[in-house]
């Protein structure tokens, strides 16, 4: 494999045995981290990008004619929702409020939507990354329709004063509907050297066609059966290092769990707060508090131990309801308790 860009040449050597066409092309993609396929007749290349930066502005009521127009906004979102590891949110960093609105919520209305960034954790970082959804540098932006546009274009570009407007496959243009401007890539070019008026531009993304969908299918079916047995269960190797034969820690922003062989432990600061489980064969129930002293435990006989002082508005004991009346006195089922001097 022979790769030129920034980097010089890189050469690499991976296994193709048993492939299709479709799995080498994504095979070669994955190992240069991205690609596009260029085509030329019989010459076929994988390279970083097909075309570049254009200053076309491509108006659908002026220099485009024939035009027929396909809006998809089926996975258009202006309001969005974007969620870290664990659930994270900007609310903190964000007035309080979990979602951005963008812009073009005023052109095209409300649309909600969520984004899972797994990768993040810290607020900010999750907000910067989720305005990048919504930025007019974003070649796959969320806030605005799927535009594929098909027309006729007069190529100008052999005039004098507009040698910078010509335009080739790949090339990204800007693309004027109903006023807000638009980055899209142009995918197809019927190309008439002696008669430009019929030049036919096709302006827009990809579309996904069945074929890709399958092949996701069939994707998604490999890994399910590397890691399943024949049974349908999850093969135990495939968790081997998550659940450890010590037991599995999680550290959180307010303290730590720790799921032992036998017991769950949590703990704020390096204190353990909360014992729940077995220790030598025998069940442990304590709860600490904020002094590092038991609360509250079972002891070796199975009995409730509670420390220190005790708050509660209501005590059943057997079928007698211990409270206290508006004045503070103890009742026992409603009845007050005398004591000695009244």
């Amino acid at each position: 494999m022979k790769r030129v860009d920034y980097s010089g040449f890189k050469i690499d050597f991976f296994s193709m045995d048993k492939t299709n066409p479709y799995e080498a092309v994504k095979a070669l993609i994955e190992n240069c981290g991205k690609g596009e396929i260029y085509a030329d007749n019989y010459k076929i290349a994988l390279v970083e990008r097909i075309g570049g930066e254009s200053c076309l502005r491509l108006d659908l009521s002026k220099n485009m004619k024939d035009i027929s127009i396909e809006r998809d906004i089926t996975d258009m979102v202006t309001k969005l929702y974007p969620y870290g590891k664990d659930d994270a949110h900007i609310g903190s960093v964000n007035s309080g409020k979990q979602y951005i609105i963008s812009e073009n919520a005023d052109i095209y209305g409300v649309r909600e939507g969520y984004r899972d960034y797994t990768d993040y954790i810290e607020p900010s970082k999750i907000l910067r990354r989720a305005r990048w959804e919504f930025d007019s540098e974003n070649e796959e932006r969320i806030d605005v329709p799927c535009v594929n546009i098909t027309g006729g274009y007069a190529d100008i570009s052999k005039l004098a004063d507009y040698a910078d407007e010509k335009i080739n496959i790949g090339d990204t243009v800007t693309v004027i509907d109903c006023g807000n401007e638009i980055r899209e890539r142009v995918i197809r070019l019927e190309y008439y050297p002696y008669q430009s008026d019929d030049t036919v531009i096709s302006v827009g993304r990809v579309k996904k066609d069945l074929f890709f969908y399958l092949e996701q299918i069939g994707t998604l079916a490999k890994r399910y059966k590397k890691v399943s047995t024949t049974g349908g269960k999850v093969k135990a190797k495939s968790v081997s290092g998550v659940i450890s034969q010590s037991g599995m820690k999680i550290d959180g922003e307010n303290g730590t769990v720790s799921l032992l062989s036998d017991i769950i432990e949590v703990s704020t600061d390096g204190d353990v707060k909360t014992q729940i489980g077995n220790v030598n064969g025998q069940f442990v129930f304590n709860i600490t508090d904020n002094n590092g002293n038991s609360a509250v435990n079972i002891t070796d006989k199975g009995n409730m131990n509670f420390k220190g002082d005790f708050e509660t508005e209501k005590l059943s004991v057997g079928d007698n309801v211990i409270t206290q009346d508006s004045n503070g006195v103890l009742c026992i089922n409603g009845k007050r308790i005398l004591v000695e001097g009244e």
